[in-house]
């Protein structure tokens, strides 16, 4: 018997296929099968992490604010004020 994936893992390979999706054909284009084909995974797994398109696109932008807001909260003080900025532009 194989052993069972992390769902951690798996739920972030939705993630990252939707926001590939998402960046190529648009929001109101991508369709949930257009996620399960780019993530080679099953719809059921995806329908058990998210509900919907909407649902897995709201979490993808939650989860992409507190990448950004994280930026904001932990620069890095062995940086001049230039390169801090710099690196949160990047």
């Amino acid at each position: 018997m194989s052993p069972r994936p992390d769902p951690t893992e798996t739920r972030a390979a939705l993630l990252d296929a939707a926001l590939h999706c998402f960046q190529r054909t648009g929001y109101h284009r991508t369709s949930m099968d257009d996620v399960v084909r780019e993530s080679g995974l099953s719809k059921g797994t995806l329908y058990w992490h998210f509900t919907n398109k909407q649902d897995l696109f709201l979490t993808l932008f939650d989860e992409t604010i507190e990448q950004i807001m994280g930026l904001f909260e932990q620069p890095d003080p062995a940086l001049p004020a230039a390169a801090q900025l710099e690196t949160l532009l990047a």
